[in-house]
């Protein structure tokens, strides 16, 4: 935020832009992704390990399937 007089500069301690992210979920859409854990046998992998790699197996089945279905519809109309 930028103040609006002098008097406001001493409260802005973050130059950070505001982004819809902020609004949404309170933080920036700047986050490091998790590691691709499926290479990994599953007897290693801790419980938060597990529901990662379930996370990324239905993004990238669903992103998939989702684009498939986009482009099959587009092409109906």
């Amino acid at each position: 935020m930028i103040p609006m007089n002098d008097d406001d500069a001493e409260f802005v301690k973050d130059t950070e832009t505001l982004t819809l992210a902020h609004f949404l979920d309170g933080s920036s859409l700047v986050v490091i992704p998790d590691p691709d854990y499926t290479e990994i046998p599953m007897n290693r992998l801790s419980r938060r390990q597990l529901v990662q790699i379930m996370n990324q197996h239905f993004w990238r089945k669903w992103s998939s399937e989702y684009i498939k279905k986009l482009a099959t519809e587009t092409q109906m109309v």
